[in-house]
């Protein structure tokens, strides 16, 4: 969000400067980064049940935000792959009506949820997928890794760094190189303990409050 360089949208490949600093230079000075933070005690593995399928969980209200978070993408691959099971949430109802009889057979499209309903959706399914076109820090990608998903993320914004070596990251917007990774990750056997305690280490509790107050008293 401070600065950087998104290429996976850019479909020449050279990328584009995103970011506070592209468009306000003179602030660099009065800039201080405060991270979310997450409370791993909410979002937890359920090691009763059996973790199948693939989530894609985001905040749509329009075609333009369908697009944006990849929705596009994923159904495309989605058409592709009969077999796997996929549940798009976080719909609008409007969208949920528009999108409905758009949708291949193997896409569950669910509309809003809250947090409990979204930690269940996370628990059960084994792969988040998120492939936007921008992004900040997702809180569902972390809400998502602390129970225990396995992440595909477009390689855009602080996405990757969150993954790391731990999930797939998606360099170009490719369905097939999307439908690559998804599969490569249904026949994985990820560490779900490391998954979670990556976010446990990056976002811990109470760590944005503490910065505020340091901001504060500074």
């Amino acid at each position: 969000l401070v600065a950087s360089i998104n290429t996976y949208a850019d479909p020449s490949g050279e990328g584009y400067k995103i970011g506070l600093l592209h468009h306000m230079p003179e602030v660099k000075d009065k800039i201080r980064v405060i991270p979310t933070d997450y409370d791993n005690d909410f979002w937890y593995i359920n090691e009763a049940i059996d973790r199948k399928g693939i989530l894609a969980l985001a905040y749509v209200y329009n075609i333009e935000t369908y697009n944006l978070k990849g929705f596009d993408l994923i159904t495309q691959c989605a058409v592709k792959m009969p077999e796997y099971s996929f549940t798009f949430a976080g719909f609008s109802p409007e969208m949920v009506v528009y999108y409905q009889s758009k949708l291949p057979s193997n896409v569950q499209l669910i509309s809003f949820v809250n947090n409990q309903e979204a930690r269940a959706l996370y628990q059960r399914n084994k792969i988040f997928v998120l492939p936007s076109l921008t992004e900040g820090l997702p809180n569902t990608l972390c809400e998502s890794m602390l129970c225990g998903c396995l992440p595909i993320v477009s390689d855009v914004s602080v996405m990757p760094k969150i993954v790391h070596e731990l999930g797939y990251v998606l360099k170009r917007k490719d369905k097939q190189d999307l439908k690559n990774l998804l599969e490569k990750a249904s026949q994985s056997n990820p560490d779900i303990e490391k998954m979670r305690n990556r976010i446990v280490t990056l976002y811990p509790i109470g760590q944005r409050f503490s910065n505020f107050q340091t901001l504060i008293e500074y």
